[in-house]
């Protein structure tokens, strides 16, 4: 179970388009596959700052506490 985990983790993190799912509400960006870390507020670090703003779409309160990883 572990191993599923982590292959999907890094599957998501590989992809080049970020999908956030909230209710009925879906939001599609197409982000860079750079890898220039941000960590947000949510202690997640995004991978770059293009998947931090198109997740802060949905969540609006989501702010940067640094650049680099959380």
């Amino acid at each position: 179970m572990r191993a599923v985990a982590v292959l999907f983790c890094c599957f998501v993190a590989s992809a080049t388009t970020v999908q956030a799912e909230d209710d009925d509400d879906f939001l599609s960006c197409e982000c860079p596959d750079v890898y220039d870390p941000v960590c947000g507020s949510d202690g997640i670090t995004y991978q770059n700052l293009c998947r931090f703003n198109c997740v802060q779409e949905l969540v609006p309160d989501l702010e940067i506490v640094h650049y680099g990883e959380c």
